[in-house]
């Protein structure tokens, strides 16, 4: 068979296949194929182009690339000179196939690979077996009908053929033939998509097919999957949420709004010399915690109140601890509201030394009396 035959066969096959098919889902399923095979042989073999046949399987690597292995079998009868030869070759190989498309109705492709081929060779002068490596490059298609796939490809083909005094072999090969998918098709959904046309039911501009929240009101905002827009998270969409802005993980009531939970926390004391009222740098790191868990407090709820005491040792008068408690409470008051708490949820008391929690008569009671306490309550 002369080549432009072969080629034009080819180029028929292709152009009928392109409208074979009409479905747009991406053809991914493994598949078994068989091939016929027509190399037009190198001058140097001394014979006639050889028919052939290749059965194979292969699969989708991804959306691109796939890959396929399979054995062959051709023969080159004898022709040429007066001197010819006749090839049998039988081996196996493997390509790598990239998609230009992955379309049923038609799917281009390259194609590039590499092989060994185990040769049986009867010349004039006697026989021979060898084996050699070959590689190969070209370009195919597939096209799907109802039960198979046609396919079709040309290689290019080079065979590392030093033996005998040959040099290496340049061929090109054609093959028409087909492959069975295997696995389940998606053409019922396919048809089902074109002959049920698909609608945006609640007009939010997601298709049914789509839509997570069917349903959803007029002119309300939506996300990708077609439920509302919920900035803050809470679990109620923005146009029923009176508060939203609520803080992450805050309970909810279903208005958006954090529900009002009992607060009655009471924070480490804050402990002074005798007769000061400045604070440590123990106390210092002590108020910066206290000062972050308050701010967390009101932020998730807002009716969080701030009650400081001040309170002192036993030694001095009634009225001067009175006021030196009063003095300790207002210097942890102005810390923590340098810290970002809000003055208007602080209040404070002194109680002087008349709430002991320690004995006075040794020096460790007296530093524990010399405290100011800190609590936050709510209703």
């Amino acid at each position: 068979m002369r080549a432009s035959s072969v080629l034009a066969l080819l180029g028929a096959a292709c152009i009928f296949s392109s409208s074979a098919f009409a479905e747009e889902y991406k053809e991914m399923r493994p598949y078994f194929t068989e091939s016929l095979t027509y190399t037009f042989g190198d001058s140097e073999r001394n014979a006639d182009d050889a028919w052939g046949g290749y059965i194979g399987l292969g699969a989708a690597l991804t959306e691109y690339w796939g890959l396929e292995a399979g054995l062959f079998y051709q023969a080159f009868p004898m022709g040429g000179n007066s001197d010819p030869n006749r090839w049998e070759e039988w081996g196996v190989e493997a390509n790598a196939l990239y998609f230009y498309s992955r379309k049923p109705s038609f799917s281009p492709y390259f194609k590039f690979g590499l092989g060994t081929a185990w040769t049986d060779l009867e010349t004039p002068a006697g026989d021979a077996d060898t084996r050699q490596p070959f590689y190969q490059a070209g370009l195919g298609f597939m096209s799907a009908f109802k039960y198979f796939t046609l396919r079709g490809d040309v290689a290019y083909r080079y065979t590392d053929a030093k033996f005998s005094g040959l040099d290496d072999f340049q061929e090109p090969q054609l093959r028409l033939g087909i492959a069975i998918p295997i696995g389940k098709a998606e053409v019922a959904e396919a048809d089902d998509k074109m002959t049920a046309p698909v609608t945006d039911s609640d007009g939010d501009g997601v298709l049914d097919d789509r839509d997570q929240c069917p349903g959803t009101p007029r002119g309300v905002r939506v996300d990708a999957k077609g439920c509302p827009i919920d900035t803050d998270g809470d679990g109620v969409p923005d146009y029923l949420d009176k508060c939203p802005a609520s803080p992450a993980g805050t309970p909810v009531d279903s208005s958006g709004c954090p529900l009002a939970t009992k607060v009655d926390r009471k924070f480490e004391d804050v402990n002074f010399g005798f007769d000061r009222f400045d604070l440590t740098d123990y106390a210092r790191v002590t108020l910066d915690k206290t000062a972050g868990e308050i701010n967390a407090m009101v932020q998730k709820n807002p009716g969080v109140r701030i009650e400081v005491e001040g309170h002192t040792d036993s030694i001095g008068t009634n009225e001067y601890n009175q006021a030196l408690g009063v003095r300790r409470a207002t210097a942890v008051k102005d810390y923590l509201i340098r810290k970002g708490v809000s003055g208007d949820v602080i209040t404070t008391r002194s109680y002087g030394e008349t709430k002991p929690i320690a004995t006075n008569d040794t020096a460790k009671g007296r530093l524990l009396n010399r405290r100011t306490e800190i609590r936050a309550t709510s209703e």
